[in-house]
């Protein structure tokens, strides 16, 4: 229980309480609410230098923790946008380099009207190894694998029997065909 003091000129009544059956006054115990004990010990508190040296380095140490978290959460942020960037132009380019090589053959081939010339060009024209390796940089970005290998085979790998026939569809619509086919796969891909 806290003693009060009081300065010298003022002197409260003493309280005491008595009754018709006991004349002995009683004192009576000075009741505060705990309430108003918290509110009179917020606005004296009872803290020491070191004690306030303590809680401030405390809450400059949570402070800094903070600011540490924050600074290197954005920082990985701005990493992981910056490659998603990164890989989306890588992709870009990719998809590019493989449709300007397929239109390339395309145009290659719309040209050569000679059956023979045509499977020569194809076989040993040279373009298929570079096709083939631009086809394979770019696999990797696809999400439909499968389709991508399935028009891959159908255009890179046709059978010479497809290329020496004759008859309605030329050897020539059939690799024109199956380029068209790659090129609108590849450009929604």
């Amino acid at each position: 229980m806290a003693t009060i003091k009081y300065s010298s000129f003022y002197k409260p009544k003493s309280r005491t309480r008595s009754s018709p059956l006991n004349p002995t006054p009683v004192p009576v115990p000075q009741v505060t609410s705990h309430s108003e004990q918290q509110h009179r010990d917020w606005h004296n508190p009872q803290i020491n230098g070191p004690e306030a040296t303590v809680m401030v380095g405390c809450l400059a140490a949570i402070v800094a923790v903070i600011g540490w978290v924050v600074v290197h959460r954005t920082a990985l942020t701005r990493e992981r946008e910056a490659r998603a960037h990164s890989d989306r132009r890588d992709k870009e380019a990719r998809r590019a380099e493989l449709l300007s090589i397929l239109k390339r053959w395309e145009g290659t081939f719309m040209v050569v009207l000679n059956p023979t010339d045509l499977a020569k060009l194809y076989y040993e024209g040279g373009g298929m190894a570079a096709l083939s390796e631009a086809s394979a940089r770019f696999r990797g970005y696809i999400a439909d694998q499968e389709t991508f290998d399935r028009l891959d085979q159908e255009m890179s790998r046709m059978h010479p029997t497809v290329l020496n026939a004759t008859g309605t569809q030329a050897p020539r619509d059939k690799i024109c065909d199956a380029i068209r086919r790659f090129c609108d796969f590849i450009r929604t891909a």
